[in-house]
């Protein structure tokens, strides 16, 4: 799956240690190391920015942070750490922003502590992440869904029926879009329980992890459609499921373009909308049918409850809101409008 995931950026060997430690003990994604690379190269060209004799251009500071040594890093303290917080707080980064970087930088702190002893003291170790609320996650309502795939249906472009698994695929299984673009020819198949028989698809998450997905009738039906018309790639050792107008492996632009593109067909806020939201629409469904939160956590792929459990804030909104927008109140409220007149 190596092909299309991205590569961290360059960087020294001080910290390429930590980048491979993360994808080959800690089993992460090499898009997982590519943002850890990129938010600890940010942390560091700040710290020597600040403690260089002068003011550095971008190439004095990328050569410098090629050249950083462990004997830099272990001049590192506490009050470099609150800078940096200080100095991202500056710029105007959002406080969940600011979390997630310090939490590239606190994991790399904790390596070279607990994990290779190349440090005595941890600079992180008394620094709080910043506050932040955690914002509910956007989702499409069951309308939404329905007038989206009915925009696909109605498409004249040759992708069509493509496009309308790749869709149903996100809305109904909760795919990560990393997952989607990864999937091939083989990863669907047939399954038979007792007297059950459909379709299950074996997705290859984060950190190489695979879990089995059961397909409901929609994708079935959508994917056989597609199967039967799959053009053939480029490259005849292609295993693709999904493949461009190129003949190849369709690439994460593609998707999200193609994705936006129905958004704005079916008349959906496209600007606010992406794949991943499509994503949430699956968690936020399962949860609305009263699936276990352990369950969603598994189909999802999940490594902490803690991660599923927003989406149990989005199904107690909804309820509240089914409580206050009762029918009888708005009901009464008409007759009291109607006697005031």
């Amino acid at each position: 799956m190596t092909q299309y995931h991205k590569q961290p950026v360059a960087a020294p060997p001080v910290v390429q240690d930590f980048l491979s430690y993360l994808v080959g003990i800690k089993n992460k994604s090499r898009n997982t190391a590519y943002e850890y690379s990129l938010d600890l190269r940010a942390f560091f060209e700040f710290y020597l920015q600040k403690n260089a004799a002068k003011d550095l251009d971008d190439a004095a500071i990328q050569d410098a942070y090629l050249k950083l040594t462990i004997a830099d890093v272990q001049n590192i303290d506490r009050i470099d750490i609150a800078d940096y917080l200080y100095h991202m707080s500056n710029k105007g980064l959002a406080a969940a922003t600011r979390a997630r970087k310090l939490a590239a930088v606190r994991a790399y702190f904790d390596y070279m502590c607990y994990k290779t002893y190349r440090l005595e003291d941890n600079p992180c170790e008394m620094v709080e992440s910043p506050a932040f609320k955690r914002k509910l996650p956007v989702f499409l309502t069951e309308e939404d869904c329905v007038e989206l795939l009915e925009a696909i249906r109605q498409s004249l472009d040759k992708n069509a029926r493509r496009d309308y698994l790749i869709i149903a695929l996100f809305m109904c299984c909760g795919l990560r879009i990393d997952e989607l673009v990864g999937v091939n020819v083989g990863d669907i198949r047939p399954y038979q329980d007792g007297d059950t028989t459909g379709l299950q698809l074996v997705v290859t998450g984060k950190g190489n992890k695979q879990r089995t997905i059961y397909l409901p009738d929609l994708c079935i039906d959508a994917y056989n459609v597609y199967i039967a018309e799959r053009p053939e790639p480029r490259d005849a050792k292609e295993k693709a499921l999904f493949i461009s107008q190129k003949g190849q492996r369709m690439s994460h632009r593609a998707i999200e373009r193609m994705v936006k593109k129905y958004f704005a067909k079916a008349n959906l806020d496209a600007a606010r909308l992406s794949p991943h939201k499509l994503r949430h629409t699956a968690a936020t469904n399962m949860l609305n049918a009263n699936t276990d939160i352990r369950v969603i956590q598994q189909a999802l792929g999940h490594e902490t409850l803690q991660t599923t459990q927003i989406y149990t804030h989005v199904s107690n909104a909804s309820l509240r809101e089914a409580f206050l927008n009762n029918s009888l109140s708005q009901r009464l409220n008409e007759r009291e409008e109607h006697k005031a007149k």
